[in-house]
């Protein structure tokens, strides 16, 4: 009994009565979708007819059952679209409408509702006639209400599975977005995606630009030519003449619409090549199958590709070198050390003269390589971004005058003066001192190796904006036919007859180190006049920071003065 009526416990545990029980049963059933489909019929049918009584009687009786009936109606109808959605026990035929696209149930039930009404009114016209005996008294009409209610009672079912139908597309977004329209137009629009795709890529830009505008002109010619037949002719209608005006604006209009894509499509491309020529990646073009520059972006794709390829071939070529190069390098360390500590060991011992000079010659020469393999082994951990740096606040004027300071012999030997003009303001960079001091050595020392005897070479340091500049000139000794390019490779000399020492590393030393530092560099050639012109970001410490600065090299200099040396730091 607890299982049996399970569903009315929230009426309690006591069993219903046999009344109690039918109310509930009937309820059950009037309010699914079958039942409301049925009460529907019922009030859709005294409705037609209490408005059947109203027109032929006319009294207030049947005027306020008429109203009474629109309105239960009205109320049941509310509620039928509120219920419709949210009960499944639909009548078959809802279920087997769901197949239906939404605009073409609408249609056919616009198409039958109308056929309806032009029935009943020529029914009504013709047929609900009087009929009058012989003597002329009337006894009745060939279509009495009797015979309505056999019509009107199976258009109110087609009327209301209709309706129901209806409301519960409308109300479902899948079946109200799948319309038959919906999908002609867009079998419509990849038919004509498709044909545009292949004629955009049958012919070639030139080509397909001549013929859209030969098609253009010529239609417009022919519409104009026709127009001025209308104006002139009598013989031709002005609706006619406003079609021809109405088409001329139409073809204008698509022209105008096509040529705005085309327009928007040349941005894109043009945005695309910006992307590339900043080194911005590219993994496919945005512009459209359709458009008349697709193989453009293609191409550009494309170029982007193999320049990629080319660009990673030539990094993975450059790391390999650089490799082999910094492996060489430091393969080569032991035994050029060995070699050296064995030329110190000879050197100690008793040797004829000419034994000696040799053993000079060759402690020379061995150096010389020493310092050769340190350079190149320094360039490629510079190239290569492998360089340790150590960043610290450095005052360039001070850096100079120490690095000059430390070549005092050097440049007394080779009989060249310096000329410096420093800023009598400290100029401080973010940088490694210990690069910076050697670039500004190897450009003082290519000054000296390289310049006119007895000329001069001048050192200047100053500030230029938010930068802060180095330059050092000289007087070339040589003509001087290369560029800035060839000049700052490595193992490349100026001097092409090699009638001085060295190895043709230091300028490129200085590149790789101002780089790696932050900096720029780069050569200017003015007739016989060398300028290497060094560029940092100049830092400006607070008050704080530039007395300790200043504090530091004070102190570096007092050791230096105390252990006998002279004073890196000189006044300007």
């Amino acid at each position: 009994m607890a299982i049996k009526w399970k569903k009315y416990k929230m009426y309690g545990p006591k069993k219903p009565g046999k009344i109690k029980r039918c109310w509930w049963k009937c309820k059950e059933k009037m309010t699914t979708m079958r039942g409301l489909y049925i009460i529907s019929l019922i009030l859709s049918f005294f409705f037609l007819f209490s408005f059947m009584d109203m027109v032929s009687d006319g009294d207030y009786t049947s005027i306020a059952y008429f109203y009474i009936m629109g309105l239960m109606n009205i109320i049941f109808w509310v509620y039928l679209i509120k219920r419709i959605d949210k009960d499944t026990s639909a009548p078959f035929f809802m279920n087997w409408m769901k197949r239906v696209d939404c605009d073409l149930l609408i249609l056919f039930y616009a198409a039958l509702f109308i056929a309806a009404v032009v029935f009943l009114l020529t029914v009504y016209y013709q047929l609900c006639v009087p009929i009058y005996d012989w003597e002329g008294y009337y006894i009745g009409t060939y279509f009495d209400s009797s015979n309505f209610s056999i019509i009107l009672v199976p258009m109110i079912l087609v009327n209301n599975a209709f309706v129901m139908i209806i409301i519960q597309h409308l109300k479902n977004p899948e079946l109200r977005k799948a319309t038959f329209c919906k999908r002609m137009l867009h079998k419509l629009q990849n038919w004509v995606q498709e044909k545009n795709r292949s004629y955009q890529k049958k012919y070639q830009f030139e080509k397909k630009t001549s013929i859209e505008t030969v098609v253009v002109s010529v239609l417009l010619v022919v519409i104009g030519l026709l127009s001025m037949i209308c104006v002139v002719s009598w013989g031709f209608s002005r609706l006619f003449l406003c079609l021809l005006v109405l088409i001329a604006a139409t073809i204008i209009f698509i022209w105008i619409h096509y040529h705005r894509e085309f327009l928007s499509d040349v941005g894109i491309l043009v945005k695309e090549i910006h992307e590339v020529s900043t080194g911005n990646p590219l993994k496919s073009s945005a512009i459209p199958e359709d458009s008349m520059i697709y193989e453009a972006g293609e191409d550009l794709t494309h170029v982007f590709e193999n320049l990629s390829d080319s660009v990673q071939r030539q990094f993975q070529s450059e790391k390999m070198k650089i490799d082999l190069i910094t492996n060489v390098s430091h393969d080569l360390k032991t035994p050029l050390t060995s070699i050296i500590g064995y030329i110190e060991l000879l050197k100690r011992t008793e040797l004829s003269d000419e034994a000696r000079d040799y053993v000079d010659v060759l402690a020379r020469k061995s150096e010389h390589l020493k310092n050769m393999i340190q350079d190149v082994f320094e360039i490629s951990k510079a190239t290569s971004g492998n360089m340790d740096m150590h960043l610290e606040n450095v005052n360039i004027c001070t850096l100079m005058l120490q690095t000059m300071g430390d070549m005092q012999d050097r440049i007394e030997a080779s009989k060249r003066s310096i000329k410096r003009t420093m800023s009598a303001e400290p100029l401080y960079v973010i940088s490694d001192g210990q690069k910076l001091y050697r670039v500004y050595q190897n450009l003082i020392e290519n000054a000296l190796k390289y310049s006119l005897d007895g000329s001069r070479i001048f050192v200047d340091a100053y500030a230029e904006g938010d930068k802060v500049v180095s330059v050092i000139k000289n007087t070339a000794s040589y003509e001087m036919d290369f560029t800035e390019e060839s000049i700052t490779e490595r193992f490349t000399r100026g001097d092409i007859n090699r009638t001085t020492e060295g190895h043709g590393l230091g300028l490129a030393i200085v590149k790789s180190f101002v780089e790696a530092c932050g900096g720029t560099f780069h050569i200017e050639i003015d007739g016989d006049l060398f300028k290497a012109i060094v560029k940092f970001q100049r830092y400006i410490p607070d008050e704080s920071e530039e007395v300790t600065q200043e504090l530091t090299e004070l102190h570096e200099a007092l050791n230096q003065a105390l252990a006998g040396e002279e004073p890196a730091i000189e006044n300007t």
